[in-house]
């Protein structure tokens, strides 16, 4: 398993940025944990995202209240992560089925086949939420060719970062098999606010 801290430390330009990628990534970790105490989310439909036919978002919210979480932003993270959890097959499509937004990271993963490894591909949504898609291509716009991205970091291999020329898409690129699930969402949460620092700085 490879340090995830390590790996935010390389893609930050100075100790700032690394601090702050690093508290994201502690409140994210700390999160996935919070949210095995939640109560399972109720959908009154299956309509998409399902995110916004959770009837029970009210008691939810209640229940982060107890724990310290107020911040609306992230009663909706945590609403979407359990939608993530409970109703994972839902039919894809080019935004996420269970909250609506459009993957922000791919996960590349090798795959043992007879007598060599494939690597799959999935765009991953921050609230979890996984697509398989074909070779590497944007979670927004499908666009496949490699002319067509902008490598806006590629820190020691671990993770890129790239921006599609054709949308303006920005979304990350990161070896599956190196994270554990909670420290690959965590992960994903400080990714999330490097792109928006990045946006911020333009």
């Amino acid at each position: 398993m490879v340090d995830t801290r390590e790996i935010l430390k390389s893609i930050c330009a100075d100790a700032d940025c690394e601090e702050a990628l690093s508290e994201v990534y502690e409140f994210f970790y700390w999160l996935e944990e919070l949210i095995e105490q939640i109560p399972k989310p109720k959908v009154n439909s299956m309509e998409q995202p399902l995110v916004r036919n959770v009837e029970n978002r009210e008691e939810i919210a209640a229940h982060l209240r107890v724990l310290g979480v107020e911040d609306e932003d992230v009663v909706n993270y945590v609403v979407a992560r359990l939608v993530n959890k409970h109703y994972r097959e839902v039919p894809p499509g080019k935004t996420c089925p269970l909250c609506g937004q459009v993957p922000t990271l791919l996960v590349v993963r090798e795959k043992p086949a007879l007598s060599f490894i494939t690597l799959e591909v999935r765009a991953r949504c921050i609230c979890g939420y996984e697509r398989r898609i074909e070779g590497f291509a944007c979670p927004r716009c499908g666009e496949t060719s490699y002319d067509n991205f902008e490598v806006l970091l590629a820190p020691q291999g671990l993770v890129r970062v790239f921006e599609c020329k054709r949308c303006g898409h920005r979304f990350a690129g990161v070896r599956g098999e190196a994270l554990r699930e909670r420290e690959l969402q965590a992960f994903h949460g400080a990714v999330r606010l490097l792109l928006k620092l990045r946006d911020s700085e333009q």
